[in-house]
């Protein structure tokens, strides 16, 4: 028993340690946090690829991270990637283009641009007999996006020139995906309106002929417009905030993101977007707002309690359990109580708000909540236990365990306030040997505030 225990918290162990090597953390909780059906092999490769190449992903908290590669993947499962011109498609390329979807749709409930559904992938920039010219990328109404697989890379190589071919053709399939799309998302197309009427603003002016801070081919029509701006929100935000800011708010009202704001996921700050459709010009950067609850940081708070839960309960909690009398049914009835105790506290908050689906939300009360409370409330009863007092009971019935470290009385009618068995880490030689029931055994005990007994010695007759 003694060898099974011992292997048991190793294992217990080496993983408590694993779980603080961070793709080990990020892993666990896209696992758990958003049930992504991928192996842990497969989301280290992820992860590294996209830390690696999209600077977006690499700013994300542990949080955004697992709800982007979950995006990512059921995003990469709808779309058929062909290569063109004998380019043999690869794993790299399926999700990094699937990344470009998650990354112009994170801040959208609606993420998966689903009306367009194959992307032809030619090597380099390729010719185009429908309109006759030289293409690096093209969108085409029946859901087909073409890309140069050079230039979608240089795209994301060099991240703050606001050239970005994946994003610029994304652009324009979110836009057509309202039109042409039977699956849209519902704040994209109310507030599109919106951002037409502020960007035909700069539009007029670039096609009247004055300067822009905007790429000529912004003017060329109000569709590559928004690509360009698209491009530009993503990888210079904080110069197109500068020299435009009524038309930069209004995007990021539009794409419910705010690229300035990478330590918040991009989300905007509270009240935001009501500020910016109430005024004619943007406001002044709004400060960061602070979130009500914080549950995540690197590593999610109940993650914490369900390991504290296991390794208080086998290093703190079975060794004080062993010394403290108290019965079956005190401690389930604590146990119970325990439990509804962490569900009304904590219902609320983690399971209402979508924090954990429902199964690891009963994990995390089960091996989590009720065995640190338990362990709590019977530390505390052993440090406030002081009076020392003696009781002689007779002894009907003796059990040993095998391993030698503890024995168990049964006390004639079961009392309460012995219950029907007493525990004890402090046994003899003597004691465990002697084959016949001894008839008396004195308790040496001191009583802790929350009333149960806690046996210091036990001698037998």
């Amino acid at each position: 028993m003694a060898w099974f225990i011992t292997i048991f918290l190793g294992f217990l162990a080496l993983a408590f340690i694993t779980s603080f090597i961070p793709e080990t953390k990020r892993f666990i909780h896209n696992r758990i946090r958003q049930q992504t059906r991928i192996s842990r092999p497969e989301f280290i490769f992820i992860d590294r690829l996209l830390c690696d190449r999209m600077t977006y992903y690499a700013a994300l908290d542990i949080k955004g991270r697992a709800r982007f590669v979950n995006r990512l993947v059921a995003i990469r499962e709808q779309k058929s990637f062909k290569g063109m011109e004998d380019l043999e498609v690869t794993d790299e390329m399926r999700i990094l283009i699937s990344a470009t979807i998650a990354q112009i749709t994170f801040g959208l409930n609606e993420y998966a641009i689903t009306h367009f559904h194959t992307f032809l992938i030619y090597p380099h920039q390729f010719h185009s007999r429908l309109f006759r010219q030289d293409m690096l990328g093209g969108t085409m109404p029946n859901g087909v996006i073409m890309l140069s697989w050079s230039d979608y890379q240089q795209g994301y190589a060099i991240d703050d020139d606001g050239r970005n071919l994946g994003l610029h053709e994304l652009a324009h399939g979110l836009k057509l995906n309202l039109f042409h799309g039977s699956e849209f998302d519902a704040h994209f197309a109310k507030h599109m309106d919106d951002w037409l009427e502020e960007g035909k603003k700069e539009f007029s002016k670039m096609k009247n002929g004055e300067k822009s801070w905007l790429r000529t081919y912004a003017g060329t029509n109000m569709h590559e417009f928004f690509s360009v701006c698209v491009e530009n929100f993503f990888e210079k935000p904080r110069d197109f905030n500068r020299h435009l800011p009524d038309l930069y708010s209004q995007l990021c009202v539009l794409l419910n993101q705010d690229p300035l704001r990478p330590g918040n996921n991009y989300l905007l700050a509270k009240g935001y977007a009501v500020k910016i459709e109430k005024q004619a010009r943007a406001m002044p950067r709004p400060p960061v707002a602070k979130p009500e609850k914080k549950y995540y940081g690197e590593m999610h708070w109940t993650f914490k309690m369900i390991l504290a839960g296991l390794f208080l309960g086998f290093i703190v909690g079975f060794p004080l359990y062993t010394i403290t009398a108290i019965s079956s049914k005190m401690f389930w009835s604590v146990a119970l109580i325990l439990a509804a105790v962490g569900f009304l506290a904590h219902f609320a908050a983690i399971r209402k708000e979508n924090y954990l689906p429902i199964s690891f939300f009963l994990i995390f009360i089960g091996i989590g909540f009720v065995p640190t409370g338990f362990v709590v409330s019977l530390a505390f009863n052993y440090v406030t236990s002081k009076t020392m007092s003696e009781k002689q009971e007779q002894v009907l019935i003796i059990g040993y365990r095998r391993s030698g470290h503890d024995f168990i009385l049964r006390l004639e009618g079961g009392h309460e306030e012995y219950h029907q068995h007493v525990r004890t880490m402090d046994n003899s030689r003597y004691f465990r040997l002697r084959r016949a029931t001894p008839q008396h055994a004195i308790f040496t005990y001191r009583q802790g505030w929350l009333g149960w007994k806690v046996v210091s010695r036990t001698d037998v007759d």
